[in-house]
């Protein structure tokens, strides 16, 4: 199994991939080497790695800026990631998209998964 994994400079991505299984080939990619929100970057990098699964655990994380610089946050947190899935069916390999959302977006009382619609109550 080939797994793609966005955001590999950041903690999470780290540890899924110290975390892969034997016989999985992780290819993290770095902001600096993927930028999520260029279409042109995802699509090549779909390209080159020709993935099963890819994990998205790129994010905007800077919570107490996020008011502040709106536009970047959307785009990493809301733009990208359903770009990296329209890319991701549209490819090739036609891999699994997994992305990781903010704990500060729900309350953590759900009895269910949370959908994009769901009422958020940070």
């Amino acid at each position: 199994m080939r797994v793609l994994v966005l955001g590999a400079g950041g903690m999470l991505a780290r540890d899924i991939a110290a975390q892969a299984p034997e016989g999985v080939k992780v290819m993290a990619r770095t902001r600096l080497e993927t930028d999520i929100t260029s279409e042109s970057e995802v699509a090549q990098a779909l390209r080159d790695c020709s993935p099963d699964l890819v994990i998205n655990c790129a994010a905007y994380t800077s919570v107490d800026n996020a008011e502040s610089q709106r536009r970047e946050a959307l785009a990493v947190n809301a733009e990208a990631p359903a770009m990296v899935a329209r890319l991701a069916r549209e490819s090739a390999s036609g891999p699994l998209v997994i992305h990781y959302s903010s704990d500060y977006v729900f309350n953590g009382r759900a009895t269910r998964p949370y959908r994009e619609d769901d009422v958020t109550d940070p």
